[in-house]
């Protein structure tokens, strides 16, 4: 999902629950408008109570802006609305923030989902009510359980008449994925809405869609399950029909942020030899490379606090050298040699332990032992 994350930072004084009044960006920072979207991942904390929320809203400009607080995603009060109390806050935006109306799966917020099957040619006209919101012309519904479900979707409330599909998800549009932030309701407002229908059977208007709340401000969960048998056991998709969650007593996360299990692998990583090879750290932890002549490693895709092992192979050749990407250094400053006797190989760690000043990561390198052979 494209995304954006400018770098924005202001602070509020507002209390309780409901919209929030900024007072400006701090100094080096952006204000929260310069995201340039219309609904935004914010996220609030507390200067000194233990209070915090992420979540989705809006942004109204003004002498100073408002963040409207629309679906509470995670938060110090049960994932639901913080009741915050007064003191300074920061007010940031999330990683998530983007902008509607683009290639995106986010859309343009509802102000209302009905769960019923309503009539599109007579039921969503202006004054009309969909669960406790009186319609107004232009406002978008979502519609998540009609008969057939082919209809659901998001419509546009007219003066009069039937309602047409909302350019959000036009007729003939890909739904799978799509997130429906909604606005107000007795029963649905204030969650966000996900098409859980699979691609390939997501074409609107003409497959039967599906819909689920997968959050809101009354602290409901983002994804509902069978109840655990292991408390903070990881969920798993059950091994039979790839279809039902469930947990897995094998392995737990702590409340610290520590998983423990009972036994955990990483498949090598055979990388194909060139005269450039290029490492990219999200295939693996254990790579091996096999090497064919004298070669210039690369790195991408590295996080820092990752660590890989790579195992250097002679050929039936042997007396191959590497020239090993930037930012490693090694103990006593000294890059190590590699064993040259053929069908012969070395194995090294790698961890990545921050950037420099332009972003590139840096690393420490550890030989963990020359001149393997069988």
């Amino acid at each position: 999902m494209t995304a954006t994350n400018p770098r924005v930072l202001e602070t509020s004084t507002t209390s309780g629950t409901g919209e929030l009044t900024v007072n400006g960006a701090a100094r080096t920072y952006q204000r929260l408008r310069s995201a340039g979207a219309q609904l935004v991942n914010y996220v609030i904390e507390h200067e000194t109570a233990n209070e915090f929320e992420e979540g989705l809203g809006t942004i109204t400009q003004g002498a100073n802006d408002t963040l409207s607080r629309i679906a509470v995603i995670r938060s110090s009060n049960a994932n639901a609305l913080v009741n915050f109390s007064a003191g300074l806050k920061k007010v940031f935006l999330s990683f998530g923030s983007v902008q509607c109306g683009g290639a995106v799966n986010l859309k343009r917020p509802a102000v209302a989902a009905a769960t019923s099957n309503t009539a599109i040619a007579t039921g969503l006209e202006a004054g009309d009510e969909i669960d406790g919101v009186t319609l107004a012309t232009g406002n978008l519904v979502l519609l998540a359980a009609q008969a057939p479900a082919a209809q659901n979707g998001v419509y546009v409330v007219p003066e009069s008449g039937a309602a047409s599909r909302a350019p959000d998800l036009y007729t003939g549009d890909y739904a799978a994925g799509a997130l429906v932030p909604v606005l107000g309701g007795n029963e649905n407002g204030g969650k966000v809405w996900l098409c859980t229908s699979p691609r390939g059977d997501d074409v609107v208007g003409t497959n039967n869609l599906s819909w689920q709340a997968i959050g809101g401000t009354d602290g409901e969960e983002w994804v509902s399950g069978p109840e655990s048998s292991t408390d903070r056991a990881v969920a798993t998709w059950d091994g039979t029909d790839g279809d039902t969650l469930r947990d897995n007593p094998d392995w737990t996360i702590s409340s610290a942020g520590k998983m423990a299990g009972t036994s955990a692998y990483s498949p090598i990583v055979d990388l194909v030899d060139a005269g450039t090879v290029n490492i990219d750290w999200n295939l693996g932890r254990w790579y091996r490379l096999t090497l064919g002549g004298n070669r210039t490693l690369t790195v991408t895709n590295v996080s820092v606090g990752q660590m890989i092992k790579l195992q250097l192979v002679q050929d039936g050749d042997g007396s191959r050298t590497v020239t090993w990407f930037d930012g490693i250094t090694w103990p006593g400053g000294v890059v190590p040699t590699l064993t040259t006797t053929a069908n012969r190989w070395d194995n090294f760690t790698l961890a990545c332990y921050g950037v420099d000043g332009y972003g590139n990561p840096l690393f420490e390198g550890y030989v963990n032992g020359l001149n393997f052979g069988v």
